[in-house]
């Protein structure tokens, strides 16, 4: 069963023109600048599932690193402005509901999920984790990065 409604799907379809804005904040550059260099590094050389990529903001920075990416993401729209990202050329992008990521995806030793857990409904994290899980290898490295209410303000970016 998905947790993403019809109306998350058109929410997100319309969201998609702007979702990068919510990088250019100034209180973030500096968060955003030491990610950029981290995630490549900690997911170097490593076949890498991105869950909900939108625009693939951080796939542009992960794919120049990463063995293998398969990118995901629940809606179309955004996908599309993640395949024109620079340096994506190799990216597998897939539209797959996180809930339920299908087995064809294959499997993998690393994964990210970039600002997507804090839009997990708390009764699906099980369910997110539990679909998650069944595409890593036992060892894998999973990385989330998220930002909640409070951490806006005050801690903007967290991993």
């Amino acid at each position: 069963m998905s947790h993403a409604s019809p109306e998350m799907h058109a929410y997100y379809a319309t969201r998609a023109p702007y979702y990068d804005a919510v990088y250019l904040k100034p209180e973030r550059a500096a968060d955003i600048a030491f990610l950029a260099q981290h995630l490549p590094d900690r997911l170097r050389g490593r076949d890498v599932l991105e869950v909900a990529c939108g625009t693939g903001y951080w796939t542009q920075h992960i794919a120049s690193t990463a063995a293998k990416l398969v990118a995901t993401d629940g809606t179309a729209e955004p996908l599309e402005f993640a395949r024109h990202r620079p340096g994506t050329e190799s990216v597998d992008f897939q539209q797959a509901d996180a809930y339920t990521l299908p087995a064809e995806l294959g499997m993998f030793n690393a994964a990210f999920a970039g600002l997507w857990f804090s839009h997990v409904p708390c009764e699906a994290r099980i369910q997110f984790m539990k679909s998650l899980h069944a595409r890593l290898l036992p060892g894998a490295r999973v990385l989330l990065i998220d930002n909640g209410i409070v951490q806006q303000k005050d801690f903007p970016i967290a991993e």
